[in-house]
């Protein structure tokens, strides 16, 4: 579940669940396997008197391989493996020659070490070393018997482990078989020839199990671990998850959200790794604190945040992938895996409202200048803007106070959503009932218009009116005023005129 909270990327270094990492252990699989006795010999020649030292290793000619199953990397990581052998043997080395019916000096001397091997991977399981040294002398020199034959028999069992850079020779997707071979090891043959020797012979034989085949075990344990299992959810399978930071504005400062990256198993588990974190887009809006790590133990998980820092208004998005593998180091069969976090959120301008389309204008006069009492209503026009564009939030206008004068009226009223670029006409009317100047002053309440995103403003718009009302014709009572006035002045201007005479 993800959880809409505010939280520091510090906060979130090294954060993990807290649940206690199950212990982990390997399980085990073993495969079995019984083969008939096999049987190989060897012969090595010195020709004339004198003395020849054979140095090396001889493999069998024929069989030396033993099928077995291998590993199948479908059910698990291959992290070890260990072979183990139960098979009886017999080793015997012999000495003969090529020598003159009768007369001195038709000896052969030999030394030899002998071992056999059972291989797989590199690994073997070898016999106690035989040194053996017959000598044939005279007449026992011309066929092989007790006389110029040591032996020596036992039973090859043991345990031995598959080296880590191995494993991968055992293993494979699917079913299938991996080989045991089988070799003798004749070591440092030494043959030593009489004077009258022609040729002298020395001859190995190696038996490697019974004549009853099921009495030949040969067996391989594999110890694998289950694979690790990432998930957004600790309970079940869950690798894509949507961060929507929905609508914020631009200065609504640095938020976050936080993922926990689960890995789900128990105790035969493998680690969960985290290798990579790409990016589709790298927008700079959206932000994340997951780096790297080496291993998220099983039935653990760890913390890390998606993060918004609106710097840019407009519609963003970005798709984090983080590239996880199975952390079982020199495992084989390791898989990968690549979660997905999709965030996004759309940044918004707060609205600009003013009375002019270019440049913010929050107070304005109308002035209706003179005006008839007698013509009747005056009208004039005046517009309201949102000065922005798209990405800027909506106007509401929510209140109108004024104009505090009965002579104007005004077909403007309240409304929910003047978008962001657009603007409304209005009329205000003057009605000159009453003579001499007319003030009024209506008040605009204004707010954002982004339901649901909170850290909206308000806004003030003032419209001023002025009028100065008068009457083009003057009422009887005022021209009997005017007349008795114009009398007065004509009687002076005679009184004057007879002084002057």
């Amino acid at each position: 579940m993800l959880h809409a909270v505010k939280i520091t990327a510090a906060a979130l270094v090294g954060a993990s669940l807290a649940v206690a990492a199950t212990a982990q252990t390997a399980l085990t699989t073993t495969q079995s396997t019984t083969h008939a006795q096999i049987t190989t010999t060897q012969s090595q020649s010195r020709n004339g008197a004198g003395t020849s030292t054979f140095v090396g290793t001889t493999s069998f000619s024929s069989p030396t391989l033993i099928p077995i199953s291998r590993f199948d990397t479908s059910t698990g990581i291959l992290v070890g493996a260990r072979m183990s052998v139960s098979i009886p043997y017999t080793m015997s080395v012999s000495a003969t020659g090529t020598v003159p019916a009768s007369g001195s000096g038709r000896t052969v001397d030999v030394t030899s070490n002998v071992s056999g091997s059972v291989i797989i991977a590199g690994t073997s399981i070898t016999t106690t070393s035989f040194a053996a040294a017959p000598k044939c002398n005279s007449g026992d020199c011309l066929n092989q018997s007790s006389n110029n034959t040591d032996s020596t028999s036992g039973t090859l069992s043991g345990t031995a482990t598959v080296a880590t850079a191995n494993l991968a020779a055992l293993a494979g997707s699917g079913p299938g078989t991996v080989n045991f071979s089988t070799r003798v090891n004749a070591t440092n043959t030494q043959i030593v020839n009489g004077s009258a020797v022609t040729t002298g012979f020395a001859n190995t034989s190696v038996s490697l199990g019974s004549t009853t085949t099921a009495s030949n075990v040969y067996s391989v344990s594999y110890d694998y671990l289950k694979f690790a299992n990432p998930s957004f959810n600790s309970a079940s399978t869950v690798r894509t998850a949507t961060v929507n930071f929905g609508t914020r504005f631009i200065d609504s400062g640095t938020t976050s959200q936080v993922i926990t990256l689960s890995n789900i198993g128990d105790g035969n588990t493998a680690g969960l790794a985290v290798n990579s974190i790409t990016r589709s887009t790298n927008n700079a809006n959206l932000t994340t604190t997951l780096t790297p790590i080496s291993n998220i133990a099983a039935n653990t998980g760890q913390n890390f945040a998606i993060g918004l820092n609106p710097a840019t208004v407009g519609s963003h998005s970005d798709t984090f992938t983080i590239n996880t593998s199975d952390y079982a180091p020199g495992g084989v069969g390791i898989r990968n895996y690549a979660l997905t976090v999709t965030a996004s959120a759309t940044l918004l301008n707060h609205a600009s409202p003013s009375f002019n389309g270019s440049t913010i204008e929050t107070s304005k006069t109308i002035d209706f200048g003179l005006v008839s009492s007698r013509g009747g209503p005056v009208l004039q026009n005046f517009q309201l803007f949102n000065i922005g564009d798209l990405n800027s939030a909506g106007l509401e206008l929510y209140q109108i106070n004024g104009p505090g004068n009965s002579l104007f009226t005004s077909n403007i009223s309240t409304f929910l959503n003047l978008a962001g670029g657009g603007s409304n006409n209005y009329s205000v009317t003057l009605n000159p009932l009453n003579l001499g100047i007319a003030n009024g002053i209506y008040t605009f309440l204004f707010r954002d218009y982004a339901p649901g995103v909170s850290g909206g403003r308000n806004y003030t718009l003032t419209l001023n009116l002025i009028a100065q009302v008068f009457d083009p014709v003057p009422e009887p009572a005022t021209w009997m005023s005017m007349l008795f006035g114009f009398g007065l002045v004509g009687a002076l201007a005679r009184r004057r005129a007879r002084t002057a005479a």
